[in-house]
């Protein structure tokens, strides 16, 4: 009797823990995300109306601190004419946590830097459009 017991609970905890494990509100990405290193080089794409993009960033083993620098809009150096504007978003692997959102204004001394979680060397970007656009 005691061993039908310990099954049936054995097994009725097995589909709690089945079901408690899915999480429905997972957001990821739609489409696979472009691959970069984290490398200190730029990395240029074109961009175009209501278009959101994701990049998966790798970092070196043993980096504890991740810098996102983009170049837009109305922020960009004197040999560039970029014409959108985005917003960047970035989150831990699973597309969900955030370590930054919607941040605009990222080139220059406006470079944002975050500090990854759990000793993580992957992360994801996502850009999405801002408010200006220049025809072009």
């Amino acid at each position: 009797m005691n061993t039908t017991k310990i099954i049936l609970f054995s097994t009725l905890l097995c589909f709690t823990l089945a079901f408690v494990s899915c999480d429905d509100d997972f957001e990821s990405p739609e489409v696979t995300p472009t691959e970069i290193t984290a490398d200190n080089k730029w990395v240029e794409d074109i961009i175009y109306d209501a278009a959101i993009f994701w990049y998966k960033v790798t970092c070196e083993s043993g980096s504890t601190t991740a810098y996102i620098e983009w170049a837009e809009f109305g922020a960009h150096g004197e040999d560039r004419d970029y014409t959108a504007d985005v917003m960047i978003s970035a989150y831990q692997l699973d597309g969900v946590t955030p370590y930054i959102e919607d941040k605009d204004n990222g080139y220059g001394e406006k470079a944002k830097s975050f500090a990854l979680a759990n000793n993580e060397t992957e992360f994801l970007i996502k850009v999405t459009q801002g408010e200006t656009w220049k025809d072009g």
